[in-house]
């Protein structure tokens, strides 16, 4: 912990035989991608305290079969967890994700079974339908798996901070929510690249196309002048030049509504 590394450095610790902590704090990781951490023998895992940490993709944890608590706090910016970003780890009991920046989570139950206990205290949650399992999970705190929201009474969403248990959420599928994912504004030098990632919650049926500035229109799988494209929500523009710079927006749309963000260049 409190080093300079940017990339994990998974070839090494697959190579740890006898090791049951790992701490991994304070690091300089903005992004844990898919098999970013797998096949490593530890008991304990902690990757907090990363100011930089924004998202966690699918199976970016994963394959690690003595795992029996993670730790994830206190990461200013970690604002997206892929619901898939921990898999595999069969003995995992206990997921810590106190004092992030996540907006919103989807039910992660699927995904790791043998979990018994997630902490979510500290973070900024909206309340929004992607909050509905958690809700269900604390009103009813599920007897036969034994599975609980720990300190799910003191957790709120909303400016107004209303408790997530009090808040009537609809059903499982509502208006989309773009995660907060992309900044207000960004700079970047000329000739440079960028890729900006917008993501929603809310359905699983929605569609999201960007709008670039001189009110060219994308999908997913669209290009513009092959320098900008869409691919799975993400927007990457190529080779900027000066007329690139203005507003972008991201819109998301299912039949329950839409929701848009916008970033200026």
């Amino acid at each position: 912990s409190y080093n300079n590394f940017r990339k994990m450095p998974n070839l090494a610790l697959r190579k740890l035989k006898a090791v049951t902590t790992l701490i991994l704090d304070a690091n300089l990781f903005q992004s844990l991608e898919n098999g970013c951490i797998h096949d490593i023998k530890v008991k304990f895992l902690s990757i907090s305290h990363c100011k930089f940490l924004d998202r966690l993709d699918q199976s970016s944890i994963g394959n690690l079969p003595d795992v029996e608590t993670i730790t994830l706090n206190n990461n200013p910016t970690l604002a997206y967890f892929h619901p898939g970003a921990v898999s595999n780890v069969p003995n995992l009991v206990a997921l810590l994700l106190n004092n992030n920046n996540l907006s919103s989570i989807e039910d992660i139950q699927p995904y790791i079974p043998s979990l018994r206990k997630i902490f979510l205290k500290g973070n900024m949650f909206q309340c929004h339908c992607s909050l509905r399992w958690i809700q269900n999970v604390i009103q009813n705190e599920d007897k036969l798996s034994g599975f609980v929201v720990q300190d799910g009474r003191d957790i709120t969403c909303g400016e107004n901070k209303d408790k997530v248990s009090k808040v009537r959420l609809s059903d499982s599928e509502c208006q989309p929510y773009i995660l907060p994912l992309f900044p207000p504004t960004d700079e970047v030098m000329m000739g440079h690249n960028l890729t900006w990632l917008c993501k929603m919650v809310g359905s699983r049926n929605g569609t999201i196309v960007w709008t670039l500035p001189h009110g060219q229109e994308l999908g997913e799988g669209e290009c513009w002048q092959d320098r900008a494209c869409v691919r799975e929500g993400r927007l990457k523009l190529s080779f900027l030049h000066p007329e690139d710079v203005g507003d972008y927006k991201c819109i998301a749309k299912n039949i329950h509504g839409n929701n848009s963000r916008t970033v200026y260049l």
